[in-house]
């Protein structure tokens, strides 16, 4: 989703946890004010349903980064903003994304997450 979308008072999930609006995530997320730009966009939460088989729930998950970062870069975005499990370094480098912590690790719900940065300039057309 582009970070100039809106409905109402709310933005998108990043910034709205960051202004306050959100009960459940802390505003302290990201080192930096929330941006909004048409370039950048957010895709927070994607995950593999827990039922889907060990065996590909890996490659499941590797498609579902691969063809999110091609479809918001067919769409014109630059950067991909996400909060994601903290283990995002292990698992990036082999979906072939580019990605860079943009906030502190913040354990919510018992689970630590980090809001991360995926450059997909140098994958423009």
């Amino acid at each position: 989703t582009p970070t100039t979308a809106q409905c109402g008072i709310y933005s998108y999930m990043i910034r709205d946890a960051q202004r306050g609006l959100l009960d459940t995530i802390p505003s302290e997320l990201l080192y930096e004010e929330a941006p909004v730009a048409s370039h950048i966009w957010e895709s927070s939460r994607i995950f593999v349903d827990h039922d889907t088989p060990a065996k590909i729930r890996r490659r499941v998950h590797a498609h579902l980064v691969v063809e999110m970062t091609k479809a918001a870069r067919d769409l014109g975005a630059t950067q991909v903003l996400g909060m994601i499990p903290a283990n995002w370094p292990r698992w990036t480098r082999r979906c072939g994304v580019e990605a860079v912590a943009a906030g502190p690790v913040l354990n919510i719900d018992g689970i630590d997450n980090q809001v991360i940065s995926i450059d997909l300039s140098d994958k423009m057309h």
